[in-house]
């Protein structure tokens, strides 16, 4: 990190934004929060910081940053039917033919639009973690650090019921695999996009979900 200059930096941020903008900031703000962190956990002797001084600075400095707006897309309510209707055509016949791995992505795909919850949360809730009875399930680690708590609607506990009978590891959206759970659902996604014919990408559902509940007068501070 000591020798990563200023020249250095700016050339490396110019040179990624030529393949994506979006990824160049992405990965100049990560440098940034690493040199922060050093400015605080590495000093001499003397209790002087090593990194006094953040060279990513110079990106605001020169005004290079690429300030990529974030996507607004999500599905529109003339695309909810035909996309749960995929689902449901998908699931039907993987569980015809026991591809088991396709029921699972299908199942987790849904709970994630009905909850607006992030992938990777999802992705990594456990049994242990969910009450059925009590109606409630557990996220141990959201992105802020927080523990939370939410509701199990009926559909929820529809798909619940399902994958309690393709349990096969700790994990809810469980799969044979190292992990012992869904890792990369993007080929079942894709098909179905081709499905619905509707596309759509795991942020969108999360979007989608904010754009309901706003309308149903739920309050920033709870969403």
């Amino acid at each position: 990190m000591a020798d990563l200059s200023e020249e250095l930096i700016y050339r490396k941020h110019k040179d990624i934004t030529t393949i994506s903008p979006a990824q160049a900031d992405l990965a100049m703000r990560t440098l940034r929060a690493l040199f922060n962190f050093a400015r605080a956990e590495y000093k001499a002797s003397d209790k002087r910081t090593l990194f006094p001084h953040n060279p990513v600075n110079i990106l605001s400095e020169k005004r290079a940053w690429n300030n990529v707006a974030r996507k607004q897309s999500r599905l529109r309510p003339s695309q909810l039917k035909p996309f749960l209707e995929a689902h449901k055509s998908l699931r039907t016949e993987a569980a015809e033919y026991r591809q088991d791995y396709t029921v699972a992505v299908c199942d987790f795909v849904e709970f994630m639009a009905f909850t607006g919850l992030r992938k990777t949360e999802l992705l990594k809730l456990k049994w242990s973690d969910v009450y059925v009875d009590d109606r409630l399930f557990w996220l141990e680690r959201t992105k802020n650090n927080f523990g939370l708590e939410l509701p199990l609607t009926e559909r929820l506990v529809e798909i619940l019921s399902r994958r309690l009978e393709y349990r096969i590891s700790d994990f809810v959206f469980g799969a044979e695999n190292k992990h012992g759970r869904v890792v990369d659902p993007k080929k079942i996604i894709s098909k179905l996009n081709d499905i619905s014919e509707v596309s759509f990408t795991l942020h969108d559902l999360r979007r989608t979900y904010c754009s309901i509940a706003e309308s149903l007068g739920i309050g920033s501070y709870t969403l």
